[in-house]
């Protein structure tokens, strides 16, 4: 389901497709996915994360509230390949910041019915990649909330 996160070394492109590559480990590329399908996996992702786990608006935009952090680091970890990643491991952090009986990891592998290594390292990235910072206020909270809202009037 998702890839892990790497040392970004170089972006190539465009080709002569129109199509760009992200090196990595310096001797490996991968395509990167246009905008559009970069924003429908992330879609599917929370719609997915969602729909199995019953987080509530508050609980996926404290996860949205957490991605924001990272990419105002000018963090290299955000990036098409690692995007679904870090989305789930903020989903996973989210729900355990709000939620007193939080679900333990063994239930997120088996819902995204990935092994629970991976869930481990999903979450251990996105705490590694906010320095352990997960606090989010709830003036964030709500400037997110209220940006979508405006999306849909």
């Amino acid at each position: 389901m998702c890839l892990g996160s790497y040392q970004i070394t170089g972006v190539i492109g465009p080709d002569e497709k129109n199509q760009w590559w992200l090196q990595y480990d310096k001797s490996r590329f991968i395509q990167i996915p246009i905008p559009e399908q970069t924003k429908q996996t992330l879609h599917s992702t929370f719609a997915l994360i969602r729909d199995k786990s019953g987080m509530t608006r508050t609980e996926l935009l404290y996860a949205m509230c957490l991605l924001r952090h990272i990419w105002a680091q000018g963090s290299q970890q955000i990036n098409p390949i690692v995007l679904q990643t870090l989305a789930v491991g903020a989903c996973i952090v989210a729900q355990k910041m709000i939620v007193d009986g939080a679900y333990p990891n063994w239930w997120w592998a088996r819902q995204l019915e990935v092994p629970l290594e991976r869930i481990h390292s999903m979450e251990n990235k996105i705490l590694n990649a906010l320095d352990y910072k997960t606090h989010i206020t709830g003036e964030e909270i709500e400037e997110l909330n209220n940006s979508f809202s405006n999306c849909n009037s």
